[in-house]
């Protein structure tokens, strides 16, 4: 399943977020949370966590370039994966967001839920309007 769309959500004081009823017919009963490059929270089937993770190895000829006597690499995986909180969908789907997952993100109350094609992401209100806000869809096409 490909995850697409923009929702507008709450987070609850118990750290919970509801997801869109589309994206929950696509998702098991336990996903990964991870912290997003740009500040938001990705929300991943193990699957597509594993997949993500191992696109960080892989070489433009698709070979897995993953060596654990590499320090970085080594550190790299080891960050991803301590980083990683396995989360359960209730069954009102929604998942809670750690203290910890809220504060890496800037999450309290207001948050976009979107689709990005094999992954979810939750962004702060506020963070993801402005970067929205900077974007120009029509600049991009006329590079």
């Amino acid at each position: 399943m490909r995850f697409h769309g923009e929702y507008q959500h709450t987070v609850d004081t118990k750290g919970r977020v509801s997801l869109p009823a589309k994206f929950r017919k696509a998702l098991p009963d336990e996903v990964v949370v991870v912290p997003a490059m740009a500040g938001a929270l990705s929300v991943f089937s193990e699957e597509a966590y594993e997949a993500w993770v191992d696109s960080l190895f892989t070489n433009a000829e698709g070979e897995n370039t993953y060596d654990p006597m590499d320090p970085k690499a080594a550190m790299l995986r080891k960050q991803l994966n301590a980083n990683a909180e396995n989360v359960s969908v209730d069954s009102a789907g929604r998942i809670t967001l750690s203290a910890k997952k809220r504060a890496q993100a800037g999450i309290e109350k207001d948050v976009y839920v979107i689709g990005d094609a094999d992954h979810i992401e939750i962004w702060p209100a506020a963070q993801y309007e402005e970067q929205m806000g900077e974007f120009s869809f029509d600049a991009f096409m006329r590079r």
